[in-house]
């Protein structure tokens, strides 16, 4: 805990620095010290997704980062002092029981983060993803060598500039510190909700009330959870900027933007800002600021796209024909990545059922025949889906929300409806319900906010299993004493590696027999469980093999007769 509260405290250094410059730039006219500080996690993924192009973030970047952080902070020091004293203000109104969650939550999420991380996805591509990141920056055809690492979030981009990844294996821990900064931001607005009684600060103080499924993402750099947050915060501001413009469209555009570098599947995410846009008149007033956000982020994500995979639009096959490096992933490969991504959705059936499946055939087997967590998720949206129009009755923002998210709900259908890929939205209308609902039972909402708390924390000290991944329990660890000062390592395995050579490629790989074919766990890089050699040996014909003899210089997939 005591090293994570530390790396914190530097993340907060960096993160108010560049937002103090950030809010600046993007013009973005705001002193909530949450807005600045996400503003601060856009500026630095951008940052990252160029710098990285170049060099990794080493001991070179942060001496770099840290010098670039100290001269912005001091160029906007009245500006950034002014913010933390308004927010020091804004602490002391607060009354006793709202400070005493602020440190319930601040102590739970801090003990959850030092905890063991379990989410599989972190054993599969998290991990080795952020290290590559570390140690070589972005490599030519990385997803040649794992084709989950084709999907490098820039979330994870952002965690390899704050994990001190040059010393420690430890620290991939930004996923705590949104929350942590988040509850926060939810604990004021429930202070606003009891003195004004207004929905929107009632919405945002609710979500308070996730806080034990939200935990399950804090113990490694989960790209959802920022989604499911952040969108929060864009409905929020939607709602509020839709009657009337208020002047937070900058900010809006920034956060989506911010989202699809995230999470590419988040996309529809812009029809918020482009709603607000023509309904205000906003685009002939700003387009200069819209154009400058719109293509510098889309110039950085197409060139790590490109060098990552070989593709300018990964995972869509856009230019691939025109634009084809030595390092491109080869289609077999790129086909067998969005065959598992569309089976994910529906893991009760067969590739070969599916085809003959018609909508009505998909709906039964979404509804009834899924199991676990999705299942209860699946029906569970279908019914606020169902039930919201009657409780939003005349707010067209709301119905707007609501439209949004039965067109994300069909697209996915389409593809791959997995219940992390409309969550947000599920959060969103199921909490705006219960507000309309609730808005005048202020004792209702404080006793279901802090019970909700409360269990969160209880939680810490329990062992027990809540969650299915990739069909095995994943418990949810209680937290140990030895953890207060040193959190547990970003891998829950503890494995000994073996070298195996594959043509030019030695690749490290668990000693023990793995049964996870995708898992690349916390080994030396590159780090691969040899089933995932063998696997795509057989499906795709193909073998990942160095372009040179220098790691830095990446893979290409060679093709092979068996």
């Amino acid at each position: 805990m005591a090293l994570i509260l530390f790396s914190w405290i530097y993340s907060f250094f960096i993160l108010l620095a560049m937002g103090t410059l950030g809010v600046a730039l993007f013009r973005i006219k705001t002193q909530n010290l949450f807005y600045i500080l996400i503003s601060g996690m856009f500026l630095e993924m951008l940052f990252l997704h160029f710098t990285l192009i170049f060099l990794p973030t080493d001991f070179i970047f942060y001496l770099i980062n840290s010098f670039v952080s100290i001269l912005i902070l001091y160029q906007h020091r009245q500006f950034a002092l002014e913010i933390l004293k308004k927010t020091i203000e804004e602490f002391n109104n607060w009354s006793v029981p709202i400070k005493f969650s602020a440190f319930i939550i601040s102590f739970s999420v801090l003990a959850k983060s030092a905890g063991i991380p379990y989410l599989v996805d972190n054993e599969s591509y998290y991990i080795q993803t952020i290290k590559w990141l570390n140690e070589y920056g972005f490599v030519k055809g990385l997803a040649n060598l794992h084709i989950y690492f084709g999907q490098m979030s820039g979330w994870h981009i952002l965690q390899s500039g704050l994990n001190f990844g040059f010393i420690s294996n430890r620290l991939n821990d930004l996923n705590g510190f949104l929350m942590l900064i988040f509850s926060f931001f939810s604990l004021n607005h429930f202070h606003l909700y009891l003195k004004k009684k207004e929905l929107t600060n009632l919405y945002l103080a609710l979500i308070l009330c996730a806080n034990l499924f939200f935990f399950q993402f804090v113990t490694s750099p989960s790209p959802d959870l920022p989604v499911f947050l952040i969108s929060q915060v864009i409905f929020s501001l939607f709602i509020l900027n839709y009657k009337k413009n208020r002047g937070d469209f900058n900010l809006i555009l920034v956060l989506c933007i911010m989202l699809i570098l995230i999470k590419i599947t988040s996309s529809i995410i812009l029809l918020f800002p482009l709603i607000l846009a023509f309904r205000h008149k906003i685009i002939s007033e700003k387009w200069k600021i819209v154009a400058a956000i719109g293509i510098i982020s889309g110039i950085l994500f197409i060139t790590k796209n490109y060098i990552i995979t070989g593709y300018p639009l990964y995972p869509f096959n856009i230019l691939g024909k025109f634009l084809t490096p030595d390092w491109q992933v080869p289609e077999s490969l790129q086909s067998l990545y969005v065959q598992i991504t569309n089976d994910s959705g529906w893991k009760h059936i067969s590739p070969r059922e599916l085809k003959h499946h018609n909508f009505q055939d998909k709906l039964i087997a979404w509804t009834i025949e899924n199991k676990g967590l999705e299942l209860i998720f699946n029906n569970l949206f279908l019914i606020i889906l169902i039930l919201f129009p009657f409780i939003a009755k005349k707010e067209k923002s709301f119905w707007l929300i609501w439209g949004i998210a039965v067109i994300n709900l069909i697209m996915l259908f389409l593809t791959s409806p997995q219940y992390r890929f409309f969550f947000h939205f599920m959060i969103a209308l199921s909490l705006i319900s219960f507000a309309i609902i609730s808005l005048k039972n202020s004792n209702l909402v404080q006793g279901f906010i802090m019970m909700s708390i409360l269990i969160a924390f209880v939680s810490l000290f329990l062992n027990f299993k809540i969650i299915k991944v990739n069909s095995q329990p994943q418990p949810f660890n209680s937290f140990e004493a030895k953890q207060i000062i040193i959190p547990h390592e970003n891998s829950r395995y503890k494995l000994e590696f073996k070298i195996i050579k594959e043509g030019n490629l030695k690749y490290n790989t668990p000693k023990e027999i793995n049964d996870f074919t995708w898992g690349s766990f916390d080994g030396e890089l590159p780090s691969l469980n040899e089933k995932h050699i063998i696997l795509i040996r057989k499906k795709c014909k193909v073998r990942p093999q160095l372009r040179t003899s220098n790691l830095k210089d990446g893979f290409y997939s060679e093709n092979i007769t068996e």
